[in-house]
């Protein structure tokens, strides 16, 4: 009888037990499909909805901390969301000394360098260098970027030499931020250094004669680099290096279809560009056959099978050296104008192989090399 009672008991509890939990769960879902306007949340919404939102107090105790002592701001009361915002360039202030010295109001502004500017910008210490030096173009004004270290002694000597020259030349000499100078320049490797003159152009002609300089070396054949639409103005101004080191006696390409003169293509060819004229003819196959009628040897250079190696060349005579444009090579008119076509030999020779050709710049500067060292004197 003692057991049965128990047992009575026990589920009587459990059935309590449920019937609370179903309460409390009922409730729970009513509250929360009520939206919480109980009587213990209601005023709690309300008033978070009418009051915007308030920062904690240790957080304005470090706003004011961090806007104690400075005069151009406010405190964080009296500033609204739209003041909240970073300063802009004009307003930071100049950290580590003084917002009114003389350094900082020769700083000029980008509007300002932008508004006045006038020629191309030639950037790099070496191009710089170059066109102050040989004075092919006219000369406005050098740019140099405010507090500027070099970390090569060849720069440091670089820089001040520009500065010298530019003064002697009668260039204003300014100072501008890093990050103008990043804008005038394209975001390229300026060095600190930005020259603003006027543009370098092709010099046009219509025969080789024209273009013979009276300096030349008449002991040996004159060896001359023809580039024919090469695009690239990285490629341009590496082949302008090539030809200006290894001692090419100049150097001709098409006035159209063709890179032009510009900045990018003085920096690529390390100031080469500054020192030697660039010559353009309006029909280049035909001034590659009048060159050919007048005793001039026409090479082209063509990765074909029927292709001489370059090693097996002889230069004896005033020799032409062509090199086509980077995806297309020698156009047809201009390889019917060549004597014949030489190509660089690959080290090793698999079946399948990406890497089935030189870019332009390095074999023009293999196959300069080449011609110029097998060139005999004339007798």
């Amino acid at each position: 009888m003692s057991m049965r009672l128990l047992q009575q008991h026990i589920s009587r509890s459990a059935s309590a037990r449920h019937s609370q939990l179903f309460r409390n769960r009922s409730a729970a879902v009513k509250c929360y499909s009520s939206g919480f306007r109980s009587k213990d949340t209601s005023s709690y919404n309300s008033r978070e909805r009418s009051q915007s939102y308030q920062p904690r107090q240790d957080t304005r105790e470090k706003w004011q901390r961090e806007d104690r002592g400075r005069d151009d701001r406010r405190s964080w009361q009296d500033r609204s969301d739209r003041d909240r915002r970073p300063p802009s360039r004009e307003q930071r202030p100049v950290w580590g000394r003084d917002r009114d010295s003389p350094a900082d109001r020769s700083v000029t502004s980008t509007s300002l360098l932008l508004d006045n500017w006038v020629g191309d910008a030639v950037y790099g210490v070496n191009p710089v260098l170059a066109a102050l030096k040989f004075s092919r173009r006219s000369l406005y004004s050098l740019h140099i970027q405010d507090g500027l270290r070099p970390v090569k002694k060849q720069d440091q000597t670089a820089v001040s030499q520009a500065v010298q020259a530019a003064k002697a030349a009668g260039a204003a000499v300014n100072t501008a931020s890093k990050h103008d100078l990043n804008i005038i320049s394209g975001n390229r490797p300026h060095q600190g250094l930005v020259l603003d003159c006027s543009p370098l152009l092709f010099v046009p002609i219509d025969r080789l004669e024209d273009a013979m300089q009276s300096s030349d070396d008449l002991t040996k054949p004159p060896l001359w680099l023809v580039l024919d639409e090469v695009m690239d103005p990285q490629n341009f101004g590496a082949a302008l290096r090539s030809a200006h080191f290894l001692g090419a006696n100049g150097v001709l390409t098409c006035s159209r279809n063709s890179a032009p003169l510009s900045p990018v293509v003085s920096k690529a060819s390390a100031g080469a560009m500054e020192a030697m004229p660039v010559y353009s003819a309006q029909n280049l196959p035909r001034t590659l056959a009048a060159a050919a009628e007048s005793g001039w040897q026409v090479i082209g250079a063509a990765s074909e099978a029927s292709s001489v190696n370059c090693l097996d060349v002889q230069m004896t005579q005033p020799t032409l050296l062509v090199l086509g444009n980077e995806g297309a090579g020698l156009r047809t008119t201009v390889r019917n104008v060549c004597h014949k076509l030489v190509k660089v030999d690959t080290g090793h020779k698999t079946e399948f192989d990406s890497v089935d050709s030189l870019n332009v710049s390095v074999a023009t500067g293999i196959l300069l090399h080449q011609l110029l060292s097998s060139r005999t004197k004339r007798t």
